[in-house]
Protein backbone atom coordinates (compact mmCIF):
# COMPACT_ATOMS: atom_id res chain seq x y z
CA UNK A 1 0.00 0.00 0.00
CA UNK A 2 2.55 2.46 0.95
CA UNK A 3 4.16 2.04 -2.75
CA UNK A 4 1.00 2.46 -4.36
CA UNK A 5 1.11 6.21 -2.21
CA UNK A 6 4.40 6.70 -3.45
CA UNK A 7 3.74 6.23 -7.06
CA UNK A 8 0.50 8.20 -6.30
CA UNK A 9 2.73 11.08 -5.21
CA UNK A 10 4.76 11.06 -8.04
CA UNK A 11 2.44 11.07 -10.46
CA UNK A 12 0.71 14.02 -8.84
CA UNK A 13 4.15 15.71 -8.92
CA UNK A 14 4.92 14.94 -12.68
CA UNK A 15 1.18 16.53 -13.06
CA UNK A 16 1.80 19.93 -11.18
CA UNK A 17 4.89 19.78 -13.53
CA UNK A 18 3.52 20.51 -16.80
CA UNK A 19 1.02 23.08 -15.26
CA UNK A 20 2.93 25.40 -13.20
CA UNK A 21 6.57 25.79 -15.15
CA UNK A 22 4.38 27.34 -18.19
CA UNK A 23 2.27 30.07 -15.73
CA UNK A 24 5.80 31.35 -14.31
CA UNK A 25 7.48 31.27 -17.48
CA UNK A 26 4.71 33.73 -19.06
CA UNK A 27 4.80 36.14 -16.61
CA UNK A 28 8.79 36.07 -17.32
CA UNK A 29 7.81 36.31 -21.12
CA UNK A 30 4.90 38.98 -20.40
CA UNK A 31 7.55 41.54 -18.24
CA UNK A 32 10.53 40.78 -21.07
CA UNK A 33 7.62 42.00 -23.79
CA UNK A 34 7.03 45.11 -21.96
CA UNK A 35 10.01 46.18 -21.43
CA UNK A 36 10.55 45.80 -25.48
CA UNK A 37 7.61 47.95 -25.84
CA UNK A 38 8.94 50.79 -23.83
CA UNK A 39 12.18 50.78 -25.97
CA UNK A 40 9.83 50.99 -28.87
CA UNK A 41 8.15 54.11 -27.50
CA UNK A 42 11.52 55.81 -26.70
CA UNK A 43 12.53 55.19 -30.42
CA UNK A 44 8.93 57.09 -31.73
CA UNK A 45 9.46 59.97 -30.09
CA UNK A 46 13.13 60.27 -31.49
CA UNK A 47 11.78 59.78 -34.82
CA UNK A 48 8.73 62.84 -33.97
CA UNK A 49 11.16 65.14 -32.94
CA UNK A 50 13.49 64.74 -36.16
CA UNK A 51 10.37 64.68 -38.06
CA UNK A 52 9.36 68.42 -36.36
CA UNK A 53 13.19 69.21 -36.92
CA UNK A 54 13.02 68.91 -41.04
CA UNK A 55 10.02 70.39 -41.09
CA UNK A 56 11.36 73.70 -39.87
CA UNK A 57 13.97 73.52 -42.07
CA UNK A 58 11.80 73.05 -44.87
CA UNK A 59 13.52 69.90 -45.89
CA UNK A 60 9.49 68.55 -46.28
CA UNK A 61 5.64 70.19 -47.11
CA UNK A 62 3.04 70.72 -44.58
CA UNK A 63 1.62 67.91 -46.28
CA UNK A 64 3.90 65.25 -45.76
CA UNK A 65 4.51 66.69 -42.33
CA UNK A 66 0.84 66.09 -41.18
CA UNK A 67 1.08 62.78 -42.51
CA UNK A 68 4.43 61.26 -41.08
CA UNK A 69 2.95 63.14 -37.91
CA UNK A 70 -0.40 60.92 -38.41
CA UNK A 71 1.56 57.84 -38.97
CA UNK A 72 4.41 58.23 -35.70
CA UNK A 73 1.17 59.24 -33.41
CA UNK A 74 -0.83 55.89 -34.40
CA UNK A 75 2.39 54.09 -33.87
CA UNK A 76 2.95 55.50 -30.18
CA UNK A 77 -0.58 54.63 -29.54
CA UNK A 78 -1.09 51.23 -30.27
CA UNK A 79 2.76 50.71 -27.90
CA UNK A 80 1.18 52.40 -25.20
CA UNK A 81 -1.77 50.06 -25.26
CA UNK A 82 0.33 47.31 -25.90
CA UNK A 83 1.95 48.12 -22.75
CA UNK A 84 -0.47 48.51 -20.46
CA UNK A 85 -2.02 45.05 -21.34
CA UNK A 86 1.20 43.15 -20.95
CA UNK A 87 1.50 45.31 -17.04
CA UNK A 88 -2.15 43.80 -16.76
CA UNK A 89 -1.74 40.13 -17.81
CA UNK A 90 0.81 39.13 -15.05
CA UNK A 91 -0.57 36.09 -13.31
CA UNK A 92 -0.80 36.42 -9.94
CA UNK A 93 0.93 34.31 -7.76
CA UNK A 94 -1.84 33.21 -5.28
CA UNK A 95 -3.02 31.30 -8.56
CA UNK A 96 0.06 29.24 -8.85
CA UNK A 97 -0.08 28.16 -5.10
CA UNK A 98 -3.88 27.39 -5.33
CA UNK A 99 -3.68 25.01 -8.11
CA UNK A 100 -0.34 23.18 -6.06
CA UNK A 101 -2.74 23.04 -2.79
CA UNK A 102 -5.77 22.06 -4.41
CA UNK A 103 -4.68 19.31 -7.11
CA UNK A 104 -3.71 16.70 -4.23
CA UNK A 105 -6.52 17.71 -1.74
CA UNK A 106 -9.19 17.03 -4.35
CA UNK A 107 -7.65 14.00 -6.03
CA UNK A 108 -7.57 11.79 -3.12
CA UNK A 109 -10.26 12.19 -1.64
CA UNK A 110 -12.19 11.38 -5.18
CA UNK A 111 -10.01 8.47 -5.36
CA UNK A 112 -11.16 6.88 -1.89
CA UNK A 113 -14.99 7.76 -3.00
CA UNK A 114 -14.60 6.55 -6.24
CA UNK A 115 -12.00 4.08 -6.76
CA UNK A 116 -11.11 0.42 -4.87
CA UNK A 117 -8.74 1.06 -2.06
CA UNK A 118 -9.40 -2.44 -0.64
CA UNK A 119 -7.69 -3.68 -3.61
CA UNK A 120 -4.54 -2.47 -2.70
CA UNK A 121 -4.90 -4.96 0.71
CA UNK A 122 -3.97 -8.36 -0.38
CA UNK A 123 -5.57 -10.09 2.41
CA UNK A 124 -8.60 -8.32 2.32
CA UNK A 125 -8.85 -9.74 -1.50
CA UNK A 126 -8.22 -13.66 -0.62
CA UNK A 127 -11.07 -12.97 1.90
CA UNK A 128 -13.32 -11.61 -0.73
CA UNK A 129 -12.48 -14.46 -3.04
CA UNK A 130 -12.92 -17.15 -0.59
CA UNK A 131 -16.34 -15.91 0.55
CA UNK A 132 -17.25 -16.10 -3.43
CA UNK A 133 -17.53 -12.25 -3.83
CA UNK A 134 -16.81 -10.61 -7.05
CA UNK A 135 -17.65 -10.89 -10.75
CA UNK A 136 -18.13 -14.82 -10.91
CA UNK A 137 -21.38 -15.89 -13.22
CA UNK A 138 -24.13 -17.27 -11.31
CA UNK A 139 -25.38 -20.62 -13.24
CA UNK A 140 -28.51 -19.11 -13.49
CA UNK A 141 -26.82 -15.89 -15.50
CA UNK A 142 -24.91 -18.36 -17.46
CA UNK A 143 -27.90 -20.16 -18.53
CA UNK A 144 -29.69 -16.98 -19.57
CA UNK A 145 -26.47 -16.26 -21.57
CA UNK A 146 -26.96 -19.34 -23.27
CA UNK A 147 -30.70 -19.01 -23.92
CA UNK A 148 -29.96 -15.38 -25.22
CA UNK A 149 -27.54 -16.42 -27.76
CA UNK A 150 -29.65 -19.84 -28.51
CA UNK A 151 -32.45 -16.74 -29.48
CA UNK A 152 -29.94 -14.90 -31.64
CA UNK A 153 -28.91 -17.78 -33.58
CA UNK A 154 -32.76 -18.94 -34.53
CA UNK A 155 -32.54 -15.25 -35.86
CA UNK A 156 -29.31 -15.76 -38.06
CA UNK A 157 -28.39 -19.49 -38.41
CA UNK A 158 -25.64 -18.74 -40.90
CA UNK A 159 -23.32 -17.45 -37.96
CA UNK A 160 -20.82 -20.32 -38.03
CA UNK A 161 -18.98 -18.40 -35.21
CA UNK A 162 -22.21 -18.11 -32.54
CA UNK A 163 -22.94 -22.28 -33.38
CA UNK A 164 -19.33 -22.83 -32.45
CA UNK A 165 -19.28 -21.02 -29.27
CA UNK A 166 -24.04 -22.48 -28.81
CA UNK A 167 -22.01 -25.95 -29.17
CA UNK A 168 -19.13 -25.85 -27.16
CA UNK A 169 -20.85 -24.13 -24.19
CA UNK A 170 -23.87 -26.99 -24.20
CA UNK A 171 -20.49 -29.23 -24.33
CA UNK A 172 -19.23 -27.66 -20.90
CA UNK A 173 -22.63 -27.80 -19.12
CA UNK A 174 -22.90 -31.46 -19.89
CA UNK A 175 -25.96 -30.75 -22.21
CA UNK A 176 -24.84 -33.10 -24.85
CA UNK A 177 -28.02 -33.61 -26.71
CA UNK A 178 -28.61 -30.15 -27.49
CA UNK A 179 -24.46 -29.92 -28.11
CA UNK A 180 -24.93 -32.32 -31.15
CA UNK A 181 -27.75 -30.67 -32.77
CA UNK A 182 -25.41 -27.46 -32.54
CA UNK A 183 -22.74 -29.50 -33.97
CA UNK A 184 -25.24 -30.94 -36.60
CA UNK A 185 -25.95 -27.25 -37.84
CA UNK A 186 -22.74 -26.08 -38.14
CA UNK A 187 -21.59 -28.87 -40.00
CA UNK A 188 -23.79 -28.30 -42.67
CA UNK A 189 -22.51 -24.91 -42.51
CA UNK A 190 -18.84 -25.73 -42.26
CA UNK A 191 -19.09 -29.62 -44.31
CA UNK A 192 -15.45 -29.41 -44.99
CA UNK A 193 -13.87 -28.61 -41.31
CA UNK A 194 -12.41 -31.80 -39.89
CA UNK A 195 -12.18 -30.54 -36.32
CA UNK A 196 -15.68 -29.90 -35.63
CA UNK A 197 -16.68 -33.42 -38.02
CA UNK A 198 -14.52 -35.31 -34.89
CA UNK A 199 -15.86 -32.43 -31.75
CA UNK A 200 -19.80 -33.67 -33.12
CA UNK A 201 -18.81 -37.28 -33.42
CA UNK A 202 -17.53 -36.86 -29.76
CA UNK A 203 -20.93 -35.06 -28.51
CA UNK A 204 -22.64 -37.18 -30.36
CA UNK A 205 -21.51 -40.44 -28.67
CA UNK A 206 -21.47 -38.57 -25.27
CA UNK A 207 -24.98 -38.08 -25.99
CA UNK A 208 -25.72 -41.53 -26.87
CA UNK A 209 -24.29 -42.99 -23.67
CA UNK A 210 -20.65 -43.03 -24.94
CA UNK A 211 -21.55 -45.41 -27.44
CA UNK A 212 -19.15 -44.43 -30.75
CA UNK A 213 -20.96 -47.45 -33.03
CA UNK A 214 -23.04 -45.90 -36.10
CA UNK A 215 -23.69 -42.66 -36.96
CA UNK A 216 -20.80 -41.27 -34.77
CA UNK A 217 -18.40 -43.50 -36.31
CA UNK A 218 -19.44 -42.77 -39.88
CA UNK A 219 -19.12 -39.10 -38.80
CA UNK A 220 -15.58 -39.87 -37.75
CA UNK A 221 -14.91 -41.70 -41.05
CA UNK A 222 -16.14 -38.12 -42.63
CA UNK A 223 -13.63 -36.25 -40.55
CA UNK A 224 -10.92 -38.45 -41.25
CA UNK A 225 -11.07 -38.51 -45.37
CA UNK A 226 -10.81 -34.77 -45.39
CA UNK A 227 -7.89 -35.13 -42.76
CA UNK A 228 -6.06 -38.37 -42.46
CA UNK A 229 -4.30 -36.85 -39.44
CA UNK A 230 -6.55 -35.45 -36.91
CA UNK A 231 -5.13 -36.41 -33.98
CA UNK A 232 -8.86 -36.63 -32.35
CA UNK A 233 -10.79 -38.47 -35.70
CA UNK A 234 -7.65 -40.82 -35.06
CA UNK A 235 -8.07 -41.77 -31.07
CA UNK A 236 -11.80 -41.76 -31.97
CA UNK A 237 -11.51 -44.25 -34.85
CA UNK A 238 -9.40 -46.13 -32.74
CA UNK A 239 -11.54 -46.49 -29.74
CA UNK A 240 -14.30 -47.30 -31.91
CA UNK A 241 -12.15 -50.03 -33.38
CA UNK A 242 -11.06 -51.34 -30.11
CA UNK A 243 -15.18 -51.04 -28.77
CA UNK A 244 -16.13 -53.81 -31.62
CA UNK A 245 -13.25 -55.99 -31.14
CA UNK A 246 -10.99 -55.04 -33.92
CA UNK A 247 -7.89 -54.59 -32.08
CA UNK A 248 -5.61 -54.59 -35.28
CA UNK A 249 -7.24 -51.44 -36.98
CA UNK A 250 -6.96 -49.70 -33.11
CA UNK A 251 -3.72 -49.90 -33.35
CA UNK A 252 -3.03 -48.49 -36.75
CA UNK A 253 -4.93 -45.91 -35.88
CA UNK A 254 -3.22 -44.92 -32.39
CA UNK A 255 -0.07 -45.28 -34.22
CA UNK A 256 -0.59 -42.95 -36.53
CA UNK A 257 -1.05 -40.53 -33.48
CA UNK A 258 2.13 -41.65 -32.57
CA UNK A 259 3.58 -40.14 -35.28
CA UNK A 260 2.64 -36.78 -34.84
CA UNK A 261 2.86 -35.77 -31.32
CA UNK A 262 6.03 -35.77 -28.73
CA UNK A 263 7.38 -38.77 -27.45
CA UNK A 264 6.97 -37.45 -23.90
CA UNK A 265 4.03 -35.69 -24.19
CA UNK A 266 1.00 -36.73 -21.96
CA UNK A 267 -0.71 -37.69 -25.46
CA UNK A 268 1.96 -40.24 -26.07
CA UNK A 269 2.05 -41.78 -22.83
CA UNK A 270 -1.78 -42.37 -23.13
CA UNK A 271 -1.31 -43.63 -27.02
CA UNK A 272 1.22 -46.12 -25.99
CA UNK A 273 -0.61 -47.22 -22.97
CA UNK A 274 -3.99 -48.01 -25.23
CA UNK A 275 -1.68 -49.57 -27.86
CA UNK A 276 -0.07 -51.94 -25.00
CA UNK A 277 -3.60 -52.65 -24.37
CA UNK A 278 -4.70 -53.51 -27.77
CA UNK A 279 -1.53 -55.72 -28.39
CA UNK A 280 -2.13 -57.49 -25.27
CA UNK A 281 -6.06 -58.15 -26.30
CA UNK A 282 -4.90 -59.17 -29.67
CA UNK A 283 -2.49 -61.70 -28.69
CA UNK A 284 -4.46 -63.49 -26.70
CA UNK A 285 -7.13 -63.95 -29.51
CA UNK A 286 -4.31 -65.30 -31.52
CA UNK A 287 -4.87 -62.29 -34.12
CA UNK A 288 -2.44 -60.04 -36.14
CA UNK A 289 -2.70 -56.50 -37.31
CA UNK A 290 -4.46 -55.65 -40.37
CA UNK A 291 -1.22 -54.57 -42.45
CA UNK A 292 0.06 -57.59 -41.71
CA UNK A 293 -2.78 -59.89 -42.88
CA UNK A 294 -3.13 -57.51 -45.91
CA UNK A 295 0.09 -58.20 -47.01
CA UNK A 296 0.55 -61.98 -46.45
CA UNK A 297 -3.25 -62.33 -48.37
CA UNK A 298 -3.80 -59.38 -50.78
CA UNK A 299 -7.55 -59.11 -51.56
CA UNK A 300 -9.35 -57.39 -54.96
CA UNK A 301 -12.58 -56.90 -56.21
CA UNK A 302 -13.35 -56.65 -59.98
CA UNK A 303 -16.25 -56.40 -62.24
CA UNK A 304 -17.95 -54.14 -64.95
CA UNK A 305 -19.81 -50.82 -64.85
CA UNK A 306 -22.53 -49.72 -67.42
CA UNK A 307 -25.27 -47.37 -67.77
CA UNK A 308 -28.92 -48.71 -68.90
CA UNK A 309 -29.93 -47.09 -71.72
CA UNK A 310 -33.13 -45.77 -69.97
CA UNK A 311 -30.63 -42.93 -68.05
CA UNK A 312 -28.18 -42.65 -70.66
CA UNK A 313 -30.10 -39.34 -71.96
CA UNK A 314 -29.49 -37.67 -68.25
CA UNK A 315 -26.09 -37.91 -68.12
CA UNK A 316 -23.04 -36.06 -69.53
CA UNK A 317 -19.64 -37.21 -70.78
CA UNK A 318 -17.84 -35.12 -68.18
CA UNK A 319 -19.93 -36.52 -65.65
CA UNK A 320 -17.77 -38.43 -62.42
CA UNK A 321 -18.42 -41.91 -62.19
CA UNK A 322 -17.34 -43.37 -58.52
CA UNK A 323 -16.40 -46.90 -58.31
CA UNK A 324 -15.96 -47.99 -54.60
CA UNK A 325 -16.10 -50.79 -51.97
CA UNK A 326 -17.30 -50.35 -47.96
CA UNK A 327 -17.63 -52.02 -44.75
CA UNK A 328 -20.88 -53.50 -44.49
CA UNK A 329 -20.86 -53.80 -40.29
CA UNK A 330 -18.08 -50.64 -39.81
CA UNK A 331 -17.13 -46.98 -41.22
CA UNK A 332 -18.57 -45.79 -44.18
CA UNK A 333 -15.72 -44.25 -45.69
CA UNK A 334 -14.94 -46.16 -48.73
CA UNK A 335 -12.27 -49.33 -48.26
CA UNK A 336 -10.97 -48.83 -52.34
CA UNK A 337 -12.32 -46.26 -55.18
CA UNK A 338 -11.45 -45.67 -58.43
CA UNK A 339 -12.75 -42.55 -59.91
CA UNK A 340 -13.81 -42.60 -63.81
CA UNK A 341 -15.98 -40.30 -65.91
CA UNK A 342 -19.17 -41.22 -67.93
CA UNK A 343 -17.46 -41.32 -71.42
CA UNK A 344 -15.33 -44.30 -69.92
CA UNK A 345 -18.75 -46.40 -69.70
CA UNK A 346 -18.81 -49.12 -69.72
CA UNK A 347 -15.97 -50.22 -68.20
CA UNK A 348 -13.56 -52.73 -66.25
CA UNK A 349 -12.66 -52.18 -62.37
CA UNK A 350 -10.20 -53.69 -59.80
CA UNK A 351 -10.50 -52.58 -56.23
CA UNK A 352 -7.84 -54.02 -54.34
CA UNK A 353 -5.43 -53.18 -50.85
CA UNK A 354 -3.50 -51.01 -52.67
CA UNK A 355 -6.03 -48.13 -53.05
CA UNK A 356 -6.92 -47.98 -49.24
CA UNK A 357 -7.58 -44.12 -47.90
CA UNK A 358 -6.09 -45.55 -44.58
CA UNK A 359 -3.68 -48.88 -43.54
CA UNK A 360 -6.87 -49.58 -40.90
CA UNK A 361 -9.36 -49.53 -43.68
CA UNK A 362 -8.76 -52.07 -46.67
CA UNK A 363 -10.48 -54.29 -48.38
CA UNK A 364 -8.58 -57.06 -46.46
CA UNK A 365 -9.41 -56.40 -43.53
CA UNK A 366 -13.54 -57.27 -43.53
CA UNK A 367 -15.78 -60.16 -44.08
CA UNK A 368 -18.53 -58.02 -45.68
CA UNK A 369 -18.54 -55.73 -48.34
CA UNK A 370 -21.00 -54.02 -50.71
CA UNK A 371 -19.58 -52.75 -54.21
CA UNK A 372 -21.54 -49.77 -55.35
CA UNK A 373 -20.98 -47.05 -58.30
CA UNK A 374 -22.18 -43.54 -58.71
CA UNK A 375 -23.10 -40.97 -61.24
CA UNK A 376 -22.10 -37.67 -59.48
CA UNK A 377 -22.70 -34.48 -61.52
CA UNK A 378 -20.89 -32.19 -59.13
CA UNK A 379 -17.51 -34.25 -59.05
CA UNK A 380 -18.47 -34.63 -54.85
CA UNK A 381 -17.53 -37.67 -53.33
CA UNK A 382 -20.18 -37.49 -51.22
CA UNK A 383 -23.93 -38.59 -52.60
CA UNK A 384 -25.90 -35.24 -53.44
CA UNK A 385 -29.44 -34.87 -54.99
CA UNK A 386 -29.83 -35.95 -58.45
CA UNK A 387 -26.82 -38.55 -58.29
CA UNK A 388 -27.69 -42.47 -59.65
CA UNK A 389 -26.29 -45.16 -58.20
CA UNK A 390 -26.54 -49.21 -57.42
CA UNK A 391 -24.83 -51.13 -54.84
CA UNK A 392 -24.33 -55.07 -54.96
CA UNK A 393 -25.22 -57.55 -52.23
CA UNK A 394 -22.99 -57.80 -49.25
CA UNK A 395 -20.13 -60.12 -49.89
CA UNK A 396 -16.62 -61.67 -48.85
CA UNK A 397 -13.98 -60.23 -50.42
CA UNK A 398 -11.89 -62.86 -49.87
CA UNK A 399 -13.50 -65.12 -52.09
CA UNK A 400 -13.15 -64.78 -56.15
CA UNK A 401 -16.40 -62.61 -56.82
CA UNK A 402 -16.67 -60.25 -60.40
CA UNK A 403 -19.75 -57.72 -60.07
CA UNK A 404 -21.66 -56.48 -62.54
CA UNK A 405 -23.13 -53.41 -61.82
CA UNK A 406 -25.90 -51.25 -63.89
CA UNK A 407 -26.67 -47.79 -63.26
CA UNK A 408 -30.03 -47.55 -63.42
CA UNK A 409 -30.55 -51.07 -63.74
CA UNK A 410 -29.49 -53.74 -60.94
CA UNK A 411 -26.15 -55.37 -59.54
CA UNK A 412 -25.52 -58.97 -59.91
CA UNK A 413 -22.45 -60.83 -58.63
CA UNK A 414 -20.98 -64.64 -60.14
CA UNK A 415 -18.02 -66.40 -58.73
CA UNK A 416 -14.77 -66.04 -60.80
CA UNK A 417 -13.70 -63.32 -63.64
CA UNK A 418 -15.68 -60.94 -64.91
CA UNK A 419 -18.03 -60.92 -67.84
CA UNK A 420 -15.17 -61.68 -70.98
CA UNK A 421 -17.33 -59.42 -72.93
CA UNK A 422 -16.03 -56.56 -70.53
CA UNK A 423 -12.45 -56.47 -72.00
CA UNK A 424 -13.37 -55.31 -75.50
CA UNK A 425 -15.44 -52.17 -73.87
CA UNK A 426 -11.88 -50.98 -72.07
CA UNK A 427 -10.05 -48.12 -74.21
CA UNK A 428 -7.36 -49.60 -75.96
CA UNK A 429 -5.16 -46.35 -76.18
CA UNK A 430 -5.38 -46.52 -71.73
CA UNK A 431 -2.08 -45.00 -70.18
CA UNK A 432 -0.47 -47.26 -68.03
CA UNK A 433 2.76 -47.40 -65.98
CA UNK A 434 4.12 -50.50 -63.83
CA UNK A 435 7.26 -51.53 -62.02
CA UNK A 436 9.54 -52.19 -59.35
CA UNK A 437 10.26 -50.27 -56.01
CA UNK A 438 12.71 -51.75 -53.36
CA UNK A 439 14.81 -49.88 -50.91
CA UNK A 440 18.77 -48.85 -51.25
CA UNK A 441 20.91 -50.53 -49.08
CA UNK A 442 21.43 -49.22 -45.95
CA UNK A 443 17.78 -47.48 -45.60
CA UNK A 444 16.11 -50.08 -44.70
CA UNK A 445 17.69 -50.07 -41.00
CA UNK A 446 16.56 -46.17 -41.35
CA UNK A 447 12.50 -46.90 -41.67
CA UNK A 448 10.15 -49.14 -39.32
CA UNK A 449 8.34 -51.89 -41.33
CA UNK A 450 4.64 -49.82 -40.50
CA UNK A 451 6.06 -46.89 -42.82
CA UNK A 452 3.90 -45.41 -45.23
CA UNK A 453 5.02 -46.21 -49.22
CA UNK A 454 3.74 -43.80 -51.58
CA UNK A 455 4.07 -44.78 -55.09
CA UNK A 456 2.71 -42.41 -57.64
CA UNK A 457 3.16 -40.37 -60.94
CA UNK A 458 2.86 -36.37 -61.82
CA UNK A 459 3.49 -34.65 -64.98
CA UNK A 460 6.61 -33.78 -66.35
CA UNK A 461 5.42 -30.32 -66.96
CA UNK A 462 2.38 -29.07 -65.26
CA UNK A 463 1.40 -28.91 -62.25
CA UNK A 464 2.46 -31.03 -59.18
CA UNK A 465 -0.77 -32.99 -58.13
CA UNK A 466 -0.39 -37.00 -58.61
CA UNK A 467 -2.11 -38.15 -61.22
CA UNK A 468 -1.79 -41.49 -60.46
CA UNK A 469 -0.89 -42.49 -56.49
CA UNK A 470 -0.59 -46.22 -54.62
CA UNK A 471 -0.30 -46.33 -50.95
CA UNK A 472 1.87 -49.37 -49.69
CA UNK A 473 4.03 -49.97 -46.60
CA UNK A 474 7.63 -50.77 -46.13
CA UNK A 475 6.98 -53.97 -45.26
CA UNK A 476 5.45 -54.91 -48.73
CA UNK A 477 8.68 -54.17 -50.79
CA UNK A 478 10.34 -54.71 -53.19
CA UNK A 479 6.95 -54.61 -54.91
CA UNK A 480 5.85 -54.27 -58.60
CA UNK A 481 3.32 -51.72 -58.82
CA UNK A 482 0.74 -50.51 -61.61
CA UNK A 483 -0.83 -46.78 -61.89
CA UNK A 484 -3.05 -46.43 -64.10
CA UNK A 485 -5.93 -43.69 -65.16
CA UNK A 486 -8.56 -45.53 -62.46
CA UNK A 487 -5.92 -43.97 -59.78
CA UNK A 488 -6.64 -40.09 -61.36
CA UNK A 489 -7.47 -37.89 -58.69
CA UNK A 490 -9.51 -35.64 -60.41
CA UNK A 491 -10.85 -36.38 -64.30
CA UNK A 492 -8.82 -33.33 -65.90
CA UNK A 493 -5.38 -35.01 -64.17
CA UNK A 494 -5.11 -38.38 -65.63
CA UNK A 495 -1.56 -40.56 -66.93
CA UNK A 496 -3.37 -40.37 -70.53
CA UNK A 497 -3.78 -36.37 -70.52
CA UNK A 498 0.03 -35.99 -70.60
CA UNK A 499 2.67 -37.24 -72.93
CA UNK A 500 5.22 -37.09 -70.37
CA UNK A 501 5.59 -38.23 -66.78
CA UNK A 502 7.94 -38.39 -63.69
CA UNK A 503 7.53 -41.28 -61.82
CA UNK A 504 8.36 -41.35 -58.11
CA UNK A 505 8.43 -43.45 -54.84
CA UNK A 506 8.60 -42.12 -51.40
CA UNK A 507 8.78 -43.77 -47.31
CA UNK A 508 7.01 -41.30 -45.04
CA UNK A 509 7.77 -41.66 -41.19
CA UNK A 510 4.20 -39.57 -40.72
CA UNK A 511 2.22 -40.97 -43.56
CA UNK A 512 1.43 -37.61 -44.78
CA UNK A 513 1.44 -37.27 -48.57
CA UNK A 514 3.21 -34.36 -48.80
CA UNK A 515 7.41 -34.50 -48.18
CA UNK A 516 8.36 -34.20 -45.09
CA UNK A 517 12.08 -33.93 -43.94
CA UNK A 518 13.41 -37.33 -42.95
CA UNK A 519 11.89 -38.85 -45.68
CA UNK A 520 13.16 -41.21 -48.09
CA UNK A 521 12.21 -41.05 -52.15
CA UNK A 522 13.36 -41.59 -55.29
CA UNK A 523 12.56 -39.91 -58.33
CA UNK A 524 12.55 -41.20 -62.18
CA UNK A 525 13.21 -39.04 -65.53
CA UNK A 526 10.43 -38.05 -67.75
CA UNK A 527 9.37 -41.08 -68.92
CA UNK A 528 6.87 -42.19 -71.59
CA UNK A 529 3.21 -42.27 -69.81
CA UNK A 530 2.85 -46.08 -71.15
CA UNK A 531 6.28 -46.93 -69.75
CA UNK A 532 7.05 -50.14 -67.81
CA UNK A 533 9.76 -51.96 -66.43
CA UNK A 534 10.60 -48.76 -64.43
CA UNK A 535 13.04 -50.24 -61.09
CA UNK A 536 12.71 -47.31 -58.40
CA UNK A 537 15.11 -47.72 -55.49
CA UNK A 538 14.24 -45.58 -52.95
CA UNK A 539 17.24 -44.34 -51.42
CA UNK A 540 17.57 -40.23 -51.25
CA UNK A 541 16.43 -38.72 -47.67
CA UNK A 542 14.74 -35.30 -47.52
CA UNK A 543 16.15 -32.97 -45.62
Amino acid sequence: MITFWVVSAMLMAGALLFVVPPLLGGRIRIEGSADHQVANLTVLRDQLRELEAEHQAGEIDDAQFEKARGELERRVLEESAAADSAVAGRPPIGLVATIVLLLPALAIPLYLYLGSPEALNPSAVSARANTGEGHALTPEQVEAMVEKLAARLRENPDDAEGWVMLARTYNALGRYQEAAEAFRTLTRLLPADAQLLADYADTLAMARGRQLSGEPESIIARALELDARNVKALALAGTAAFERGDYAAAIDFWQRIESQVAPDSPTARSVAGSIAEARNRLGASGGTTSASAAAGSPVAVSGRVSADGAITAQLQPDDTVFVFARAVDGPRMPLAIVRKQVRDLPFEFTLDDSMAMMPAARLSAFRKVQVGARVSRSGSATPQPGDIDIFSEAFDPHAATAVELVLGGRATMSAGAPPAAAESATPAAAAGLSGQVSLAAGIGERVAPTDTVFIFARAASGPRMPLAILRKQVRDLPLAFTLDDSMAMTPAMRLSAFPEVVVGARVSRSGNAAPQPGDFEILSDPVRSNSSGLDLIIGREIR
